[in-house]
This record gives C-alpha cells, sequence and structure tokens, in this order.
C-alpha cells in the first residue's frame, strides 16, 4: 500500500514544522538563561569571609603593597580551606584573579611571584594537594591596580564554560581586596 504524494508532503512539512518549534523552545531557553545571567547581582564577601565552591573555601585574610625588584605590587594572603571529609584537593593559582576598576582581569604576576618567593627564600605552602579537612594559606602576587579600594577577587574552576555556569547558578561571586 502506497501514500499519496500529498500525504507524504503534509509529512514532511509536519516534521519541518515540529523541528522549527524545536530550534526555536532551544533558543527561547537559551535567551531566559542568558537574561538572568546578566541580571543576576553580584555577591561581594568582605574580606576575612568565605566563598565557597564545593567542598572548598576561600578567603582573603590579608593584603599589601610590596615593592619587588624596583616595581609595585599587591600581595592577597588566600587562605585555601579543603572542607571535605575525605577528598584531598590541589589549589592552582590559575583560578585567580584581580579584577582592577576599569573590569580589567589580571592572572598572578609570573614576574612579581618569582620575586616575592625568593625574596620569601621558601616554598609555596599551598603547592601539595590540601589533605581533607586541612588549609594553607598562600601570597598571590598581582600587578599594583590604579585604584585598590575597588578592586576584587575572582575565583573560577573549569575555564570560562564553567565560569560561565557558576555563574548562571551560584551568581558572579567577588572577595574584596578591602
Amino acid at each position: 500500500m502506497s501514500t499519496s504524494p500529498t500525504t507524504r508532503s503534509r509529512d514532511q512539512r509536519d516534521q519541518r514544522d515540529q523541528r522549527l518549534l524545536y530550534a526555536l523552545g532551544w533558543v527561547a531557553l537559551a535567551s531566559l538563561v542568558l537574561w538572568a545571567w546578566i541580571n543576576r547581582p553580584a555577591t561581594y564577601y568582605p574580606p576575612g569571609s568565605a566563598v565557597q565552591y564545593d567542598d572548598f573555601a576561600f578567603r582573603i585574610v590579608g593584603t599589601r603593597e610590596a615593592e619587588l625588584g624596583g616595581k609595585r605590587y599587591i600581595v592577597v594572603q588566600l587562605r585555601v580551606e579543603n572542607r571535605a571529609v575525605r577528598v584531598s584537593y590541589q589549589f592552582d593559582r590559575a583560578i585567580v584573579h584581580l579584577i582592577g576598576p576599569d573590569g580589567r582581569w589580571m592572572a598572578v604576576s609570573d614576574e612579581g611571584q618569582r620575586r616575592l618567593e625568593a625574596a620569601r627564600g621558601g616554598p609555596n605552602p599551598c603547592a601539595e594537594r590540601l589533605p581533607a579537612g586541612t588549609n594553607c594559606t598562600d601570597e598571590l602576587v598581582f600587578d599594583l591596580p590604579p585604584d585598590q579600594a575597588t578592586a576584587r577577587l575572582v575565583i573560577h574552576h573549569s575555564g570560562w564554560i564553567g565560569a560561565l555556569l557558576d555563574d548562571i547558578v551560584f551568581g558572579k561571586r567577588y572577595l574584596r581586596l578591602r
């Protein structure tokens, strides 16, 4: 038994319309998520307050200006806390960025960090894996922003996609320097 050409073309139109509605639904959902992300207010944590990501918390315990090799830097003392019961944690400085008053993101200064560690003469206290229930305090060196009062730290694991998802689910979270 064969289907007539009219029935086949109607079925094809129905399938095409169904795919179009499906695509429009995804576009609407993506637009809603983007709108929510853009309009979600940021949370600012004062120095000493911890921002927690899963079982791991981060808090600023101090900041200071330092002249290292003739250049001025800001040194941020960041406590890394492993609040897990069974899991160890490896801290990576690459997840921490300083955001200046102009909105520019700054990574840890490699040159400044090397100079600080040479002056300190000791190893990085957070270089080893943190066993569950322990913490360490690391000193992170950033180029000195022009206005430290509005500078803030942001911590993001997993690159830009992880940062986007984190911002959508939990909101933008920043640690104030002062």
